[in-house]
């Protein structure tokens, strides 16, 4: 076994019992919730009928913070069983990119950039069922997804130092799982494809002294 695919199995393994845990708590949050929630009508209605309106104040008060933060807490869990859902993924996918299952699990084809007019790209698959594309894309903005099926099709022909540039951008990245899964995460968690990018590109074009690996984060 390959040390990625070590490496991706046992972050599954991990992601698995973290969600089942997290599942767990959930539904004990929820349970509590509707504990706190029923014993504070029934304790203010006591008080009502006792006519201790002071006590039946401070029952509804103190029980409206408890099932406030309780509440609160509720929501971190399902918020985190979420992010650990698209972790799982994200480890899943690696795994199907090293067996050669992805074209059964990743859904983006890029179908739609399919050119039969092209030179190469239908006889070398690159989009489509089975593609290069659909192997490799980890895009989570429009722009990014576009940018990526464009230097597949070689709609523009790099200079060489711009393919060196890439290639040092690659190898830094790849070096950096938690980095990147991370990156990945949180901009699925964010739908950071529907927003507009070219405050950031252009932030990270003025930098000088910017970091290689900020050229490719931006997609």
């Amino acid at each position: 076994m390959s040390k990625a695919l070590e490496f991706y199995n046992g972050e599954i393994e991990r992601l698995q019992n973290e969600i089942k845990n997290l599942k767990d708590k959930i539904k004990i949050l929820s349970i509590i919730r509707l504990i706190i929630f029923l014993a504070t009508i029934i304790m203010a209605y006591f008080s009502y009928k006792a006519e201790n309106m002071v006590l039946m104040i401070g029952e509804v008060v103190i029980g409206l913070l408890i099932f406030i933060i309780i509440a609160y807490i509720h929501n971190e869990k399902i918020n985190l069983k979420k992010e650990k859902q698209v972790y799982l993924y994200v480890n899943k996918k690696g795994v199907s990119r090293i067996e050669g299952t992805f074209k059964d699990f990743i859904e983006d084809k890029g179908e739609e950039f399919i050119d039969d007019k092209h030179g190469f790209i239908n006889d070398l698959d690159v989009f489509g069922r089975n593609s290069i594309f659909q192997m490799i894309n980890s895009t989570k903005t429009i722009f990014g997804r576009k940018i990526l099926s464009e230097t597949l099709a070689l709609k523009k022909l790099p200079s060489k130092d711009e393919i060196i540039k890439k290639q040092e951008a690659v190898e830094e990245i790849s070096k950096k799982i938690d980095f990147r899964q991370r990156l990945e995460v949180k901009s699925s968690l964010k739908n950071s494809g529907k927003k507009d990018v070219d405050e950031l590109l252009k932030w990270a074009n003025s930098e000088g002294k910017a970091n290689k690996i900020f050229e490719v984060i931006p997609y």
